[in-house]
């Protein structure tokens, strides 16, 4: 599985934040990843775990994203809930 990193925040300083999905498929998981690059261009990390029971999805950001992240993925069709 293939990650999209970003460029960390200038200060380190990340939250890091896990989340429960129902994303089932690589290239499911691809296409959230690459519409998250698209829309906070900076200073975030994603991934995903689909191998784990919750179908992991980890995010690492300078501020706190979780509305946006959510309402990103309900607008796809996918749960997203943090864990």
């Amino acid at each position: 599985m293939k990650s999209v990193y970003m460029q960390p925040s200038l200060d380190g300083k990340l939250l890091i934040t896990v989340y429960r999905t129902n994303v089932a498929e690589e290239w499911q998981a691809q296409s959230i990843l690459e519409t998250l690059a698209l829309r906070f261009p900076g200073g975030c990390r994603f991934s995903f775990d689909l191998w784990d029971c919750d179908r992991v999805f980890r995010m690492e950001s300078a501020t706190n994203i979780d509305t946006e992240v959510v309402s990103l993925f309900r607008d796809q069709g996918f749960e997203c809930e943090v864990l």
